[in-house]
């Protein structure tokens, strides 16, 4: 209709007032003289000004070229004027390649080219610069409404760096004052442009140059310091369009603009704890305005970090509840927007979301840390997570929340991806990072690909140097650091390289003496830790000293976690190495009791390993130490764990461990002693060399110590017959149950008679000829005293031969030989006359008188006896033979007389060298007048001690070759 006035006046008349707004799309349509009839037109859009030519459009190196129509600067401002409600002015751009008009396109953002010609050829700089200050001399002269406000103009030396130029000063200083208030600043207009909202003058000052011109202004005092200026700016929040699966609208306030609604308060003096919640609320949600109209609730949503600021930063009063929304609905648009800004950053395109991928990244964070059921709506944003950790800090660290959760959450697949991508480098990058937070989620996320991934994520995280640097953060003040750096370390404790592990060891022993390190994650990981350490080929044992054992003693003592006592009692038994280690060990306040309780462990293999360093103790044979175990109830322990372990190594060192604390103790009661018996009793029969001899030494001190109606109660339990069985085994088993079968020989009655009973004499005979002889001797000794039935049967098995053999000179330094001697004087004294007569048939007699040759013989007196002995059975068998026989008789008694002297003597002798040493010992004994005149009266006795032997000596010889005994 401005075109053409092909119209009839009345038509005109009527219809116009009920045009509000309208558009130019042409300078021409601009016609003064139809103008006037557009009465109640409120709104102008100007397409025909401004338009653009863009090069290197979508990159990085986008550049704009903005054009001013002449004509239309001409006609625009007498052409306004024409409209007395004229309210706003919209100017909006063209696109010169296509005419289209553009979309949230900004001045600000345009590079205004500057003439070297005049007017009308002027550069498009000097256009716009001309065309500003024509409005504001319209202004000035009161030829445009004062309510007028200006949109879609920028100063253009934005893009120049000039600040502070004429032409805005002046806009400043006639523009309505009510219009330079809602004055932009140094392009803050592209963040309106961007939300679609119109926006007044951008200018090259300084908001507080602006503000400092108001304030000369009549009533610009009054607008400053309303608090509708505070609430327009918090309806001015950046809003972000997201297309998908509907609409959502995203608003974020960027820094300069919660700057500047803070600046606003404070040079307004406002109490902004006044304001109402609900109309800061109403406030924020103009923010989300398209026109006029707010979307729906639910399609808006306020960036959380913006929320915060507002709420704790500045202090505004804030209903979360009105302004929150569920994100949770919303993922699929948050994921899109993500995945928008990874392509633009693979292309190297622009990305008009890039602002808020920081927020993003913060709901998917958000959203995997409450979903606990499924992650697979946000597994397609691994690449581009992975890639947000190249970027700023900030992004580093929600990316690197979000990949945890996902390894943590996820399929198999979804870690393979992760790893894939190269996630774990820069996980590992995170840990040299000096902010504790990025450190701290770096750590968090290698303990879930450590713990929930493959052995070959394992191998990555060791291959790409992360276990130095996990090390070196045990140092660090945060708990969770160090428990995180601990978990990692455990799950790649097999790539722990040897040098490593001196200074490991020195973290891992201080932080279990730490007072707080009774939590049972780091005490577990440090435990297992210090046994990996300790298993090693070379253990840098020499670290552990011995301040550390007793926290390590106090924590078997306490921890009720089995897996850390089993670590801990393993570390032990390795550190128990050398006697010197076990002495540090023992020297601990309460390490024995400690011990003995693991040992009644539910758990076999602490029951087994507290065993075998009880093993190590009692090996040492210190008797206080041994003392020590019973009195805390060791052999209880020990006789649950023989009868109920099948496992040899546990039997092995528990049978020892029991045959220690055994020797030369008596154990509580007979039915302790009974119990024990009737278990090794069964220990006895398997077929474990080491179990059997540990158990034979236990069952026979255990003897050793009960009464002889003990012993003879105790034989209902059977224990002969496997010690008979065993006789034939090796020398360290046959050693032990000849010493058993020895002491039950010399119990008598039913000992006596449960051993002949199983053929005894006969299985004893075959170890007569081993290097245990003497043991065998003395137990048929035993067994035949006073019984010729037994003589009999040791004579059918070739008993007698052996003990000749034993009574050669080359055996006479041995003990055999007195046990010999006193078996052939058991067999004369009780022995019918066939089996004396046996003896001498079997040059028994020879050997007798062979040994009269050897001075040095102190067995003499028993082969006397039994010389006697075969005299009296001889005499009388043969009475005929009494008188040849008396000399003989006499020369025997006198021999055993004058031998008898000579032990007593050799006795005395060594008494006296007891004595002389215990006074070397004690030379400040108060007993004694004089060291040296106690020495030289114990030295004189002592000679004459030798002479008497001497003389001795010498009546034994001429007796000997004078005596018919030489003769026989």
């Amino acid at each position: 209709m401005l075109s053409c006035g092909a119209t009839c006046r009345s038509i005109l008349h009527d219809a116009m007032p009920l045009v509000k707004s309208i558009c130019i799309d042409k300078s021409s349509q601009m016609n003064l003289a139809v103008a006037s009839r557009f009465r109640d037109v409120k709104e102008i859009h100007i397409n025909s000004f401004l338009s653009v030519t863009i090069e290197e459009e979508g990159t990085e190196d986008e550049f704009r070229y903005a054009h001013l129509d002449l004509e239309s600067k001409i006609r625009t401002v007498p052409f306004l004027s024409r409209f007395a409600s004229l309210e706003v002015v919209h100017f909006r751009w063209k696109n010169e390649a296509g005419g289209t008009l553009m979309k949230d396109f900004a001045s600000a953002d345009c590079y205004f080219g500057e003439g070297h010609d005049e007017y009308p050829n002027e550069g498009n700089r000097e256009r716009l610069l001309a065309f500003l200050d024509n409005f504001s001399g319209a202004f000035t002269c009161g030829a445009l409404p004062k309510q007028l406000k200006i949109s879609g103009l920028s100063c253009p030396w934005l893009n120049e760096g000039t600040i502070n130029c004429e032409t805005c000063l002046r806009a400043c200083k006639e523009f309505p004052v009510q219009s330079v208030v809602e004055f932009e600043c140094r392009r803050s207009s592209t963040n309106n442009v961007s939300s679609g909202r119109m926006y007044g003058l951008d200018v090259c000052l300084d908001r507080a140059k602006i503000d400092s011109i108001i304030m000369s202004r009549p009533g610009g005092k009054e607008l400053l310091h309303s608090k509708d200026r505070l609430l327009r700016l918090l309806g001015r929040g950046r809003k972000y369009r997201i297309d998908v699966q509907g609409t959502l609208h995203f608003v974020k306030y960027k820094q300069e603009e919660l700057d500047e609604i803070r600046r606003v308060i404070r040079y307004a003096e406002l109490d902004v704890k006044k304001l109402s919640m609900e109309s800061v609320s109403n406030a924020i949600m103009n923010s989300f305005a398209t026109g006029d109209r707010i979307p729906s609730r639910n399609r808006c949503i306020l960036s959380e970090a913006s929320l915060d600021y507002l709420a704790n930063e500045i202090g505004l009063p804030i209903d979360r509840a009105d302004l929150e929304t569920d994100f949770m609905t919303h993922i699929q648009q948050f994921v899109w927007v993500l995945m928008q800004c990874h392509e633009s950053d693979m292309n190297e395109r622009f990305c008009q979301y890039t602002d808020i991928e920081i927020d993003c990244l913060k709901v998917v964070r958000r959203y995997l840390e409450v979903n606990t059921s499924s992650v697979q709506e946000v597994v397609e944003l691994i690449p581009c997570l992975v890639n947000s950790m190249t970027n700023s800090q900030e992004m580093k660290l929600e990316a690197a929340h979000s990949l945890k959760d996902i390894f943590a959450k996820g399929t198999d697949e979804d870690r393979k991806t992760i790893v894939s991508e190269g996630a774990v480098t820069l996980f590992t990058d995170m840990l040299d990072s000096a902010k504790d937070n990025l450190v701290k989620v770096g750590l968090l996320s290698l303990v879930e690909i450590a713990t929930k991934g493959t052995s070959d994520n394992v191998d990555i995280i060791a291959e790409l140097g992360a276990i130095p640097k996990l090390i070196k953060l045990l140092d660090s003040k945060q708990k969770d650091c160090v428990n995180s750096s601990l978990q990692v370390l455990v799950a790649a404790k097999d790539h722990i390289k040897v040098h490593n592990h001196t200074t490991l060891l020195h973290h891992v022993i201080r932080i279990m003496n730490i007072e707080d390190s009774h939590q049972s994650d780091r005490l577990l990981h440090c435990s297992e830790l210090l046994r990996e350490i300790l298993e090693a080929d070379k253990p840098p044992i020499q670290t552990i000293g011995s301040g550390v054992i007793p926290r390590l003693i106090e924590i078997l003592a306490t921890t009720e976690n089995d897996i850390i006592r089993l670590h801990l009692i393993c570390s032990v038994d390795l550190f128990a190495g050398t006697k010197k280690h076990v002495d540090m060990l023992v020297k601990s306040t309460g390490f024995l009791p400690v011990l003995v309780s693991l040992v009644k462990s539910q758990h076999d293999t602490i029951s087994e390993k507290a065993i075998t360093v009880l093993g190590k103790v009692v090996s040492m044979d210190e008797t206080q130490h041994q003392d020590m175990l019973l009195q805390a109830g060791i052999v209880e322990h020990l006789l649950r764990v023989l009868k109920e372990s099948t496992v040899d190594k546990t039997l092995e060192n528990t049978s020892l461990v029991l045959s220690k604390c055994c020797r030369g103790r008596k154990l509580n009661d007979f039915a302790t002693s009974k119990e024990a018996l009737m278990a090794l009793t069964k220990l006895l029969m398997i077929n474990n060399e080491a179990v059997v001899c540990n158990s034979c030494w236990a069952l026979y001190h255990i003897l050793h110590q009960m009464t002889h109606d003990e012993v003879n109660i105790a034989m209902s339990i059977g224990f002969v017959k496997p010690l008979l069985n065993l006789l034939q085994t090796p020398h360290n088993v046959q050693q032990p149950v000849l010493k058993s079968l020895h002491l039950l020989s010399s119990r008598g009655g039913a000992c006596v008679e449960a051993i002949s009973h199983r053929n005894g004499i006969s299985r004893l005979s075959k170890t007569l000829s081993s290097t245990n002889q003497e043991l065998a001797t003395w137990t048929i000794s035993n067994l035949i005293s006073g019984n010729r039935e037994q003589i009999q049967t040791a004579i059918d098995n070739n008993v007698v031969p052996s003990l000749a053999k034993m009574l050669t000179l080359e055996q006479y330094e041995k003990k055999s030989n007195k046990a010999a001697l006193w078996t052939l004087y058991q067999i004369t004294k009780a022995g019918n006359a066939s089996q004396i007569k046996y003896l001498i048939t079997e040059g028994c007699m020879n050997k007798l008188f062979d040994l009269f040759s050897n001075l040095e013989c102190n067995c003499a007196t028993i082969g006397i006896w039994a010389l006697k002995q075969i005299i009296k059975v001889g005499k009388e068998q043969s009475p005929s033979l009494s008188s040849g026989v008396e000399d003989i008789e006499t020369k025997l008694q006198e021999m055993m007389y004058m031998n008898l002297q000579c032990e007593q003597n050799t006795e005395r002798i060594q008494l006296l060298e007891k004595k002389i040493a215990w006074l070397k010992f004690d030379q400040q004994n108060e007993c004694v007048e004089s060291f040296s005149v106690a020495s030289e009266l114990l030295q004189e006795q002592l000679r004459d001690n030798d002479q008497r032997l001497q003389s001795i000596v010498q009546k034994i010889t001429l007796t000997d070759k004078k005596s018919p005994l030489g003769h026989v």
